[in-house]
């Protein structure tokens, strides 16, 4: 299956952090240095005072072009801001760097942000709002749920499924599951930075340790 978006004429990118330098990045590296990238947040108070290209979601007057893509790392303030980017008509896009080969990858979602060094294997599944980081792979049958994120140097074997909101810490391992019991990891869960997860992540915890462990 293969993936290819028009490129946008204006690129609307939700945080002005870091995340959203890197999406603007990756945008330009697969549609031009041409493309206009701008930049917005949903509270005044985080319109840095020397950044122009940095504006509020309620002052967005889309036209036709314009697309935008949720670049912030914490998962209850990227639902925040795809609820306020939805509200104004505007549809999403997805934005991947150019180095990413897509073509065994079976779906990919909408606001989907997939960094520089990124792999994704065959049977891959990648739902809405999710974000696979730099240098992270994802081996073959992987279902990434909405919301979930895959911190930089993040490697997950096959047959796994990361269900919605679950975030993967930096260096995070998963190791593969099977075809008839493959190997989940919970909704909203978290798995620590450098952890290793040899079974089932329960949902709304925390793991952390090799081999990774509960914590309180």
């Amino acid at each position: 299956m293969t993936h290819r978006d028009k490129a946008p004429r204006v690129l609307h990118v939700f945080g002005a952090g870091g995340q959203g330098r890197e999406a603007a990045w990756f945008a330009r590296a697969r549609w031009g240095e041409d493309l206009e990238v701008r930049f917005v947040v949903d509270d005044p108070r985080f319109v840095p005072a020397d950044r122009a290209d940095v504006g509020l979601v309620r002052d967005i007057r889309p036209t036709a072009g314009h697309r935008w893509v949720a670049a912030v790392g914490d998962v209850a303030a990227r639902r925040r801001a795809t609820e306020a980017l939805g509200a104004t008509g505007m549809p999403a896009t997805r934005v991947v760097h150019p180095g990413v080969d897509l073509s065994g990858v079976e779906h990919l979602g909408a606001d989907v942000i997939v960094g520089a060094g990124a792999v994704l294997s065959v049977g891959v599944s990648v739902h809405d709002h999710v974000h696979v980081n730099v240098g992270a792979t994802v081996s073959h049958d992987v279902v990434l749920g909405e919301y979930a994120t895959l911190s930089p140097g993040v490697h997950v074997a096959g047959w796994v499924d990361i269900r919605p909101g679950a975030v993967l810490g930096i260096g995070a391992t998963v190791v593969n599951g099977s075809p008839g019991r493959r190997l989940v990891i919970g909704e909203g869960a978290v798995v620590a930075a450098g952890a290793c997860v040899l079974g089932d992540v329960e949902p709304g915890t925390m793991y952390a340790g090799v081999p990774a462990r509960r914590k309180r």
